[in-house]
C-alpha cells in the first residue's frame, strides 16, 4: 500500500521516478514511432491520499506530461480505478490543453 508519510518520500518524488521511466521508454523506437502507452494503477490509493495530494501535485503532473513530455501518449489505461477519479478528471480538466482534451 502506498504511504507516502512512512516512506519519507513526496509525491514530487514519485513524479520524478515516473518521468524518468518514461523518458527511458523514449529510447525505444518502436515507442518513438507508436507512442506510450500508460498503465495507472490505483489500487491501494484511497480516498484518504487523493485528499493529500495538493494542486501543485496536480499541475506539476500534468505540466510534466503535456509541456515536458516528447513522446505522444498512445492510449492510458486505468486499473482498480476508484469511484473519485472522475471528479479528479474534472479538475484536471482546466489544466489541459484543447489539443490535449481532444486527443
Amino acid at each position: 500500500r502506498l504511504d507516502l508519510r512512512q516512506k519519507g518520500l513526496s509525491l514530487e518524488s514519485y513524479q520524478q521516478a515516473g518521468y524518468y521511466l518514461l523518458h527511458r521508454a523514449l529510447q525505444s523506437p518502436e515507442a518513438q514511432i507508436n507512442g506510450i502507452a500508460l498503465v495507472l494503477d490505483f489500487r491501494g490509493f484511497g480516498w484518504s491520499l487523493f485528499r493529500a495530494v495538493g494542486m501543485s501535485d496536480f499541475r506539476r503532473g500534468v505540466a510534466m506530461l503535456q509541456d515536458c513530455f516528447p513522446a505522444r501518449l498512445a492510449v492510458i489505461y486505468i486499473l482498480h480505478q476508484p469511484r473519485w477519479l472522475g471528479m479528479l478528471f474534472r479538475m484536471l480538466r482546466p489544466l489541459l490543453s484543447s489539443d490535449s482534451l481532444q486527443q
